[in-house]
């Protein structure tokens, strides 16, 4: 139920780096099926998490303020952001769903 992204350590240069947890939350509820980054519309960074209740859930990084959801119609066990601005999503029941980024209204 802990998503965590790692990042390589700044301070340690080129020469051997380590690895550094860089975001740390925790889903409640449910363990974490798949994830993956990427950037909307906007290119700000966003983290797309599905979990065992058929939601997709998108976090603003680095808050993960809750940015939105994509609902499926079974544990979503699959999802690619191979193009960019498109989401697409496979879940138990077979079904694949494809979202697109739209970029935020303007204030």
């Amino acid at each position: 139920g802990t998503v965590k992204a790692w990042r390589s350590n700044p301070n340690r240069g080129d020469v051997d780096p380590e690895l550094e947890v860089h975001y740390t939350h925790r889903e409640e509820g449910e363990r974490v099926v798949t994830m993956d980054g990427t950037h909307d519309a906007d290119k700000k960074p966003v983290l797309l998490v599905s979990r065992g209740d058929g939601v997709v859930r998108v976090y603003d990084l680095p808050s993960f303020k809750p940015r939105g959801q994509i609902h499926c119609n079974g544990e979503v066990t699959a999802t690619s952001l191979r193009t960019p601005g498109v989401i697409f999503t496979g879940d138990a029941s077979g079904e694949v769903r494809v979202a697109k980024w739209t970029p935020a209204a303007a204030s």
